[in-house]
């Protein structure tokens, strides 16, 4: 399809979904963490999930606060 009607560029390099998803995650766990001031268990709740998974993912990531 003409790139008028699909919005794409042939020179676009495609992620896999897994990789999306994981720069999604790993951005709203840092936006979190920058809006609950560095509590972690607020960000937690806010992402709702529970502090040890929110431990694993910033230590899964490297996320540094």
């Amino acid at each position: 399809m003409p790139t008028k009607i699909t919005g794409m560029t042939r020179n676009k390099q495609m992620k896999s979904l897994k990789s999306i998803l994981e720069e999604v995650e790993k951005q709203s766990i840092i936006d979190s963490l920058i809006i609950a001031n560095g509590n972690k268990t607020l960000a937690a709740n806010t992402l709702d999930i529970s502090r040890t998974s929110l431990y694993e993912k910033i230590s899964k990531y490297e996320i540094d606060m």
